[in-house]
């Protein structure tokens, strides 16, 4: 996103986001529901690395039962 031609804007988010959507964020971040931005590329491409992370945590506790 860019706001002048000297700001750049990014989101560090896992999809393409083409319209922020309040609904799909969490409440609990830092500064409550929102849509982060930053003027770092490093900042959201380490946003991006920690959230895949902690999805995947989240996802790999699950058990599977067969009889």
């Amino acid at each position: 996103m860019i706001l002048r031609n000297d700001v750049v804007l990014y989101h560090g988010s896992h999809t393409i986001v083409r319209h922020p959507d309040l609904s799909k964020c969490r409440g609990e971040k830092d500064f409550g529901r929102g849509f982060y931005l930053t003027t770092s590329h490093e900042q959201a491409q380490r946003f991006v690395k920690s959230s895949v992370r902690a999805r995947w945590r989240r996802r790999s506790n699950f058990s599977c039962h067969s009889d």
